[in-house]
């Protein structure tokens, strides 16, 4: 009864624990793609403030707001 019921517990335990690998792996995921993107953002705006400097200072209001909206503090 008890090697029954410790290797019920182990498969659950197992089990549980690749959900919250699961869940940790997609978070991540989605975390790194949208800073990869505002990144990528930033990038651009540096590059486009070379060629016009007015356009940089619009484009850094934009990606303050992004980041505002996002529950992020801006850089």
């Amino acid at each position: 009864m008890t090697l029954k019921r410790d290797k019920k517990r182990e498969l659950a335990r197992k089990q549980l624990m690749e959900k919250e690998q699961e869940t940790t792996h997609s978070l991540v995921s989605k975390f790194s793609k949208e800073m990869i993107s505002l990144i990528q953002e930033k990038e651009l705006a540096v590059l486009v403030s070379f060629i016009n400097p007015g356009v940089f200072f619009i484009a850094s209001i934009r990606l303050i707001r992004t980041f505002e909206s996002e529950g992020l503090k801006s850089i």
